[in-house]
Order: C-alpha cells, then sequence, then structure tokens
C-alpha cells in the first residue's frame, strides 16, 4: 500500500493491480491466439498429408486395375475428409478447399462424382465408348449391374 501523509492511499494500490490485470489479460489474449493458430496451421498440414496419401493410394489401384484389365475393381476406404477428384491429361488432382494433391496415372481416368468423396471411392476397369481406349472409373457408389437380358 502506498502511504500518503501517514495514511493509506488505497485509489493508487487499485490503479497499480488494475494495470497488471490488464496486462496479464493481454498476455493470456496473446498466447490463445497463438496456440490457435498453430493449432490450424497444424490441421491443415494433417488434411494435407492425407490428401497427398489418399491420391497415392487411389492412382495406385486405377494404375493396377488400369494394367489387369477386364473385370477388375477395388473399393477404397478414405479418411473422413470431404474431397473433391478431377482428371486431366494424365493427372488425377484431389483437392480440398485450397490445398490439392496431384498424382500422374497410367490410364485415362473417368471420374463420375466430381462433386465430392468423403467414406469410399469405388474404381472399375470400363472401355471407353469412343474409341474402346482402357479408362477406370471412379464413383462414390458402387456401380449397378446392367438388368440381365431376358
Amino acid at each position: 500500500m502506498a502511504m500518503l501523509r501517514g495514511r493509506p492511499h488505497f485509489g493508487q494500490v487499485t490503479l497499480e493491480w488494475l494495470m497488471l490485470g490488464v496486462l496479464a489479460l493481454t498476455l493470456l489474449l496473446i498466447a490463445s491466439a497463438a496456440i490457435s493458430r498453430a493449432q490450424s496451421a497444424q490441421t491443415n498440414l494433417a488434411e494435407k498429408r492425407i490428401l497427398q496419401l489418399q491420391v497415392q493410394e487411389i492412382g495406385y489401384y486405377a494404375d493396377q486395375i488400369c494394367v489387369l484389365g477386364e473385370g477388375n475393381t477395388q473399393t477404397v476406404a478414405l479418411s473422413p475428409i470431404y474431397f473433391t477428384l478431377a482428371y486431366s491429361d494424365s493427372v488425377l488432382n484431389m483437392s480440398k478447399g485450397k490445398m490439392s494433391a496431384l498424382r500422374k496415372t497410367l490410364c485415362p481416368i473417368n471420374v463420375v462424382d466430381a462433386d465430392g468423396y468423403k467414406a469410399m471411392a469405388y474404381l472399375t476397369f470400363e472401355r471407353d465408348t469412343t474409341g474402346g481406349r482402357p479408362q477406370v472409373r471412379i464413383a462414390n457408389k458402387p456401380q449397378e449391374e446392367p438388368a440381365a437380358a431376358q
């Protein structure tokens, strides 16, 4: 307590404690913002790595199906993050927001449900309808079997 003319001066002490409290709260706010940013960066890094692993796995199975040919299929269990697939110029592109992962493939790929994948990807060998070239179909639902002729 500060003394003023022999008596305690409570106003000065209260102001000092108030300033210390404001300083402590400011430091806590800065620390929590830094922790939040670090956690967000870590989450983004983990999702980017998951995308890279998933596109490699899907590309591997697509290449395998392409080489083995007619009648080959593969179901791929996916990580529980929502992503989109696209194919262009021999490159399979998996993306989520601003993140993306790429992989070259042996055969052309027909991405059926480009708008989103989350749980499973179904890969099937098929022939291109225009030239009969082999390609791999990727969908987020299993391909329905054609009805048997009677």
